[in-house]
């Protein structure tokens, strides 16, 4: 690989090549300096978030997402090693180029060690073959078939005296959002494990598309329901749906029924036909 950070752009001497956003570029560059030692996520935030407050999942998101791009240009997934609780370290010797571009290449001694073991060890090869299937059969029930998109419902947002009424908001947009066809609702239990950041981590964990959120207040005797459709990957408000109904149980009436039906089309619209 030849990394111009300058640029942006990584390539193969193929002559392919992407481009990573500035944020992840940072990050990449600070591992290549570091190449064959572990760089802490501490020294990673300081260094590329300095002066500003981020969460420790935009991190952990960079790193996916430099691992995803460097697969799909080189087919490794090796360039990057996680050490728990310490940091990532970049695997593979760098050098620098002429114009300051980093080069790097896979560890030949470990691909080599790799290559002899699968080539002098059969067993090897029929465990792959297992492995493999395996893979195929997960992938077809993973996407095949009736599956579709996974939205995590969090519990709706509201003050003590007005619990009773956002549980039962919950409920009937829940049996709203499980009658569309072909989309697959997260159970409270895994809604229950969420961190206090729930970005990217329903998105990394469930394979979740959408998040739904929701406040309901009380006002002037009204209830003031609000409700957000938010990319669960990028925590982006793609729908936000605002009602007031004066039912004294609103989950049923009319106002908040058109807002669950709006919200309802809004999600089939963007399901594959």
């Amino acid at each position: 690989l030849r990394i111009c950070p300058a640029l942006g752009q990584v390539a193969t001497s193929r002559g392919e090549t992407i481009r990573l956003g500035p944020v992840n570029m940072k990050v990449l560059a600070l591992l290549l300096d570091r190449a064959g030692r572990v760089v802490s996520r501490g020294e990673l935030f300081d260094t590329v978030w300095s002066n500003q407050v981020v969460s420790d999942d935009a991190l952990t998101r960079s790193i996916s997402d430099i691992r995803a791009e460097l697969r799909q240009l080189s087919g490794r997934d090796d360039w990057i090693e996680t050490l728990p609780k310490r940091g990532y370290r970049w695997t593979a010797a760098v050098g620098v180029a002429a114009d300051g571009a980093r080069v790097t290449a896979p560890n030949a001694e470990r691909a080599g060690r790799r290559a002899l073991g699968l080539a002098g060890r059969g067993l090897l090869y029929i465990a792959a073959l297992i492995v493999m299937g395996s893979a195929v059969v997960w992938s077809i029930d993973r996407f095949a078939g009736p599956n579709g998109p996974v939205i995590a419902v969090l519990p709706i947002a509201a003050g003590s005296e007005t619990a009773d009424a956002a549980a039962a908001v919950d409920r009937a947009l829940t049996e709203r959002l499980l009658a569309i066809e072909g989309v697959r609702i997260l159970s409270q239990s895994a809604i229950d494990a969420r961190p206090a950041n729930p970005f990217p981590f329903f998105y990394y964990e469930f394979g979740a598309s959408w998040l739904v959120e929701g406040n309901l207040e009380p006002m002037a005797g009204k209830w003031s329901l609000t409700l957000s459709l938010v990319d669960a990957r990028t925590g982006i408000v793609e729908l936000q749906i605002r009602e007031e109904a004066v039912e004294r149980n609103p989950a049923d009436g009319p106002a908040f029924v058109t807002a669950f039906a709006e919200l309802e089309r809004f999600i089939a619209a963007q399901l594959p036909d």
